[in-house]
C-alpha cells in the first residue's frame, strides 16, 4: 500500500513536472513570438525584428488577439492591448473582432455542407435556387451560366470588390437593394463585367448573391442558419453574423480603429453578411481551419467530409482560389488561407493542409503589415515549412546632397507623397499617414520595408527631378 502510494505520488509528481516543463516551454515559444515579428524583406542580408508592442504602436494598433494551431489543436491563444480604451476594457480571448472577408469561407463551408447533404448542386445555374430576384443575364454572359461555385471562387465575373459598411445609426439597405445598388445602398450595383468561368476577379458582390441564394434554399435569415448550421456545430460560441448584440449576450468586441483613431460609432454595419459580416475570436476561427485540417487528413470532423474538404480547396479555375479559401504552395508544403480587412478591423487566418500547423490574428487596427509580420513570427517560433521566405534587398547610401534633391512634394490626382530628411535618414509619407523610412537601392530607385511597390524619382533632360514613379504611376512634383 505504502509502495503504491509513493509510485502514485512520483507519477503525480512526474505528470506535474511535465505539466509544468510543457508550460515554460508554451510560456518560452509565446515570447518568442511577441519579439520577433518579422517583414516580408531581409535588407543586406540581416533580419530584422520587432516586439509586437513596438510594432502595435508603430501601426497605431489598439488590440492584437492570436491563436496558435499545432496538430490540428489549439495551441495556445493570447490577446495583447485595449479592446476600448476609453472604457479601459483590455482585450481578452473572447473578445470580438470584425472578421471582414474572412466571413466568406464560412459562408462557403455551409454551402459546402448543403451540398454533401443533397440540397444544392454547386454547378448548377445560380437561377435554379433564386425566386424573389433573379440574376439578369445579358450579352456580357455570352449566354453562359453562373454556378454557385462560381460565387464562392470569384469567377463569376461580377462587379464590386467589397463594401464600405455602414454608421450604426444609418437606415440598412435590404439584400436586394445592396444587390441592385438602389435606395440606401452605398455601393453600385453587382453586375457582369465578363462572362463567367473565364477568369479570376475577386468579387465581395459575388459573395453578397450567394448569400440571398443561400437564405432562398434555406428559408430563414442568413444569420440565424449559420448560427444553427455552422457556427454551434463548431462550438464557434462567441461568434454571429448579426449586426449588434448586447453584451449580456456574449463578450464585448473590439472597437474599430483607423490610424489610432476609433471609428465613428465604435464600428460599422455590413449588411453583406456572407462577405463581410461576421463577428468572431481567432479561437472560434480557429476551430474551422482544424474543421478543414481534421477532414482533409480523414480525422473526426464535426460538419463534411474529407470529399467536401478536398472539393473546398481544390483550386476552381484558378490555380490559387478553391471555394471560399486561397491555397498557397510553397515548394511543396501547401496552406489554405484568407485575410479580411473591414474599417478599422484588419485579421487572416492560415492553416496547412497537413494539420501540423496554423494561426488567427485579429486586430483592431487597420494595417495587413502588421498580422503578415505576426504571422511570420509563428512560422519562424514554430518552424512552418517554407513559409517565411523574406525578399531579400541589398541598399546603397547617397550622400547628403542626392538625398536633398528629391525633398518635396508629388501628387497625383487625390495621392500625395511627401519626402523628408530626419537627420540624414529620409521618409516617405502618403497623404497624412505615419512617415516610413526610404531604403535606397540606387541613386534614383527605393523601396519601403512596409510597401511592396516599386518606387523610382524620374528626371528631365537636364536632370531635374520632375516625379515619382510608383510601380507604372507618375506623381508629378509640386512646388
Amino acid at each position: 500500500m505504502f509502495k503504491t502510494t509513493i509510485f502514485a505520488a512520483c507519477l503525480l509528481y512526474t505528470i506535474k513536472g511535465y505539466t509544468q516543463e510543457i508550460s515554460r516551454n508554451m510560456s518560452a515559444a509565446m515570447d518568442s513570438v511577441a519579439h520577433n515579428l518579422a517583414g516580408g524583406v531581409q535588407i543586406n542580408g540581416r533580419p530584422m525584428r520587432w516586439s509586437l508592442t513596438e510594432r502595435m504602436e508603430y501601426y497605431k494598433t489598439p488590440a492584437v488577439s492570436i491563436a496558435v494551431i499545432q496538430d490540428s489543436k489549439i495551441l495556445w491563444s493570447k490577446a495583447y492591448g485595449w479592446a476600448d480604451k476609453t472604457k479601459n476594457l483590455k482585450a481578452t480571448t473572447k473578445t470580438r473582432f470584425q472578421a471582414a472577408s474572412m466571413s466568406k469561407p464560412i459562408n462557403a463551408l455551409a454551402f459546402v455542407r448543403l451540398a454533401e447533404q443533397g440540397k444544392v448542386d454547386l454547378f448548377s445555374d445560380i437561377n435554379a435556387y433564386l425566386r424573389t430576384w433573379k440574376f439578369p443575364y445579358d450579352t456580357i454572359s455570352q449566354g453562359k451560366i453562373i454556378h454557385v461555385a462560381n460565387l464562392l471562387s470569384h469567377t463569376a465575373g461580377l462587379s464590386v470588390h467589397g463594401f464600405r459598411g455602414y454608421h450604426i445609426q444609418d437606415t440598412l439597405p435590404t439584400l436586394i437593394e445592396v444587390i441592385e445598388g438602389k435606395k440606401s445602398a452605398n455601393s453600385a450595383p453587382i453586375k457582369a463585367l465578363r462572362a463567367p468561368s473565364e477568369k479570376f476577379e475577386y468579387s465581395g458582390g459575388g459573395t453578397t448573391i450567394s448569400q440571398l441564394v443561400l437564405q432562398e434554399i434555406v428559408g430563414e435569415p442568413y444569420s440565424q442558419f449559420m448560427e444553427r448550421y455552422i457556427l454551434t456545430p463548431l462550438h464557434m460560441c462567441n461568434s454571429s453574423y448579426r449586426h449588434t448584440w448586447s453584451e449580456e449576450e456574449g463578450s464585448p468586441f473590439a472597437v474599430a480603429h483607423v490610424h489610432g483613431t476609433p471609428v465613428d460609432g465604435q464600428y460599422r454595419l455590413y449588411p453583406e453578411q456572407a462577405a463581410a459580416g461576421l463577428w468572431t475570436t481567432p479561437e472560434d476561427l480557429a476551430r474551422y481551419v482544424i474543421e478543414l485540417q481534421n477532414a482533409l487528413n480523414k480525422k473526426t470532423t464535426k460538419l463534411i467530409s474529407h470529399a467536401s474538404a478536398i472539393l473546398k480547396l481544390t483550386p476552381y479555375q484558378n490555380p490559387t482560389v478553391g471555394l471560399g479559401d486561397f491555397v498557397i504552395d510553397k515548394e511543396g508544403q501547401k496552406y489554405f488561407t484568407h485575410g479580411g480587412i473591414n474599417e478599422g478591423f484588419v485579421g487572416q487566418y492560415v492553416g496547412s493542409f497537413d494539420g501540423k500547423y496554423g494561426a488567427v490574428v485579429m486586430t483592431n487596427g487597420g494595417d495587413f503589415d502588421l498580422v503578415n509580420e505576426i504571422l511570420n513570427s509563428i512560422a519562424i517560433t514554430y518552424k512552418w515549412p517554407n513559409y517565411y521566405e523574406p525578399e531579400r534587398k541589398d541598399t546603397v547610401e547617397l550622400s547628403t546632397v542626392l538625398k536633398h534633391r528629391y525633398i518635396g512634394q508629388y501628387r497625383n490626382n487625390d495621392r500625395t507623397v511627401r519626402i523628408s530628411l530626419d537627420g540624414d535618414t529620409p521618409y516617405l509619407q502618403f497623404n497624412d499617414e505615419t512617415p516610413v523610412k526610404i531604403y535606397f537601392t540606387s541613386p534614383t530607385s527605393f523601396f519601403l520595408f512596409e510597401n511592396r511597390s516599386n518606387f523610382m524619382f524620374v528626371e528631365d533632360e537636364e536632370e531635374n527631378v520632375f516625379g515619382l514613379k510608383i510601380n507604372e504611376t507618375v506623381l508629378k512634383r509640386t512646388p
